[in-house]
């Protein structure tokens, strides 16, 4: 049974995460302002005939718009750091019965990245007890369920939340050297082998990278640096 309470809810999340106001979702959709506030108030339903272009702007099935579960996939980002991919409504449809479970390789994803770099899936998702975010690196499983309490995203100030170096074929995590950046509140630091630790001759040190995933208002991001790039890491830092 569809719920007028549960699907305006989801709509309102929704059109947040787009960071589209009531208007300009009005707007895409051809109707009034009231309509789309009557809808987050559980006063009515979208019109049949609106579903499929309200469906295409929130980036959610219909399904997933009319019957919400409980945890909903806000965002799925797959990324090396240069080139990105939005594979929410794909993600989505893997959570059943409020679990979801992926196995993110080159044969999962609609999207391959060919490249030598680290590859991850940032996810942003959300439970009853709040908004969330988690990552998963290539050839690994994400499982998330309703007790999955992953990274809180609250605003403040910048806050690491994974770091590598290197490439990948052979990386090494860094996080300790980037919490050490940030308890002395470095703003920029240059992507060098005295920066961060010298990895393995055979990981390739002229393709080495640094992954910073960036825990800072209401999304994570997948930060890449070169080496001999200046990397800039203050509050206002936008990646």
């Amino acid at each position: 049974m569809i719920s007028a309470d549960a699907v305006g809810k989801r709509i309102s999340t929704l059109r947040k995460e787009k960071q589209l106001s009531q208007e300009q979702l009005a707007e895409h959709l051809n109707v009034s302002a009231q309509a789309v506030s009557k809808w987050e108030t559980g006063k009515s339903l979208p019109e049949t005939s609106t579903l499929p272009l309200l469906s295409h702007i929130l980036g959610q099935s219909i399904d997933r718009i009319l019957m919400p579960q409980q945890l909903v996939v806000l965002q799925a980002i797959y990324t090396d750091g240069y080139e990105s991919h939005d594979v929410t409504h794909f993600v989505n449809q893997f959570v059943i019965d409020n679990h979801l479970t992926f196995f993110l390789n080159d044969q999962t994803l609609p999207h391959r990245i060919q490249s030598n770099r680290i590859k991850l899936l940032l996810i942003k998702y959300q439970i009853p007890s709040g908004t969330y975010a988690a990552y998963v690196l290539q050839d690994n499983l994400l499982a998330i369920n309703l007790d999955s309490e992953g990274c809180s995203l609250p605003s403040g100030e910048l806050e690491f939340v994974f770091s590598a170096y290197g490439n990948e074929r052979k990386h090494q995590n860094i996080m300790n050297k980037m919490k050490h950046y940030q308890y002395f509140k470095w703003e920029h630091f240059t992507v060098t082998h005295e920066a961060v630790p010298k990895p393995d001759r055979q990981s390739g040190g002229g393709l080495s990278f640094a992954r910073l995933c960036k825990r800072h208002r209401h999304t994570r991001h997948k930060l890449p640096g070169r080496r001999h790039d200046s990397l800039h890491t203050g509050p206002d830092a936008t990646f």
